[in-house]
């Protein structure tokens, strides 16, 4: 059976696959109507030969000469075609002629921008819902930084956002001395007598009503936080002394009007302040606070 014979077989079932028969040179000696439309750079090729125009992987065993009918799957590019792509189909030699049928899925120049496309319409749903995963991870990380500068029991700022913010305060007051800040330190007097008396989960509730009555007072931009046990800690913007003195009364006498849950007993505070003196350094000014806190409490209770 010759080439010709297989070809027309093939042909019958291909029709519209574009087929092309080359001797052992590669010089195509037919092809058929859907080959000419699909490739008419190569009718127009000066020396009407395939190779000029495609560029056809074969393995070593499809190249040598035959003395029977093989057949090959190969895959090849076009080189000089109107239709760019990479190709694939059927080989079929005697060892003088070849046919080439290429498979009728080929992918031409429109084919292979409607997959580019659709790789990146996926590569683009795949852009969003990794800026989501990165919203939700940020997100994550915030809310997990806002635990470690929180106070668990209280849920007012911790020590360790207390002394950022601080920081802030001081750098912005370096920079600019005329806003002027108070660093202001309070705690509950005899609280160790309420634990004692009452138990420790009183004790917790006298903390929360303390810390609530405070935040309810201050601005939103002002800073507040639980220190450490009973010792809170503020910031606020003000203009001298005077200032942080009528706060600190104001403060004195809102604590004095709560009272424990199912007891005439009332709470009061101790409080000590400072404002910088010259450059602002955190320490000094929590150093000097604290003093004036354990000054005033002394004072209270003697």
């Amino acid at each position: 059976m010759s080439t010709n014979e297989l070809f027309a077989i093939f042909n019958e079932f291909h029709e519209k696959s574009p087929m092309v028969i080359t001797d052992s040179n590669g010089t195509q000696t037919w092809m058929n109507v859907a080959f000419r439309s699909m490739f008419p750079a190569v009718l127009t090729s000066a020396n009407n030969n395939i190779y000029a125009n495609f560029a056809v992987s074969l393995d070593e065993e499809s190249k040598r000469e035959y003395s029977g009918i093989t057949s090959q799957i190969f895959t090849c590019s076009t080189l000089f075609s109107s239709k760019y792509g990479t190709y694939s189909g059927i080989a079929i030699s005697d060892g003088y002629d070849t046919l080439y049928s290429f498979n009728s899925g080929i992918l031409d120049d429109s084919d292979i921008i409607e997959r580019i496309s659709v790789v990146n319409m996926e590569m683009a749903s795949l852009s969003r819902e990794l800026a989501k995963k990165n919203n939700e991870i940020q997100e994550a990380n915030q809310r997990a930084n806002n635990l470690l500068r929180t106070d668990f029991l209280t849920g007012c700022g911790n020590r360790r956002y207390f002394s950022e913010r601080l920081e802030e305060f001081c750098a912005r007051y370096n920079r600019d001395n005329s806003r002027m800040f108070c660093v202001v330190f309070a705690d509950l007097n005899k609280f160790k007598y309420i634990n004692d008396t009452f138990g420790h989960d009183t004790g917790d509730k006298a903390l929360t009503l303390f810390a609530d009555s405070i935040r309810r007072f201050i601005r939103k931009e002002d800073v507040f936080a639980r220190i450490g046990g009973d010792e809170f800690a503020m910031i606020i913007e003000c203009n001298d002394d005077k200032d942080c003195e009528r706060f600190v009364e104001k403060l004195r006498t809102l604590t004095s009007t709560i009272k424990l849950p199912g007891s005439d007993h009332a709470l009061s505070s101790g409080y000590g302040f400072a404002r910088p003196e010259g450059a602002a350094n955190a320490e000094k000014l929590m150093k000097t606070a604290d003093e004036r806190l354990y000054a005033d409490k002394n004072r209270i209770i003697s």
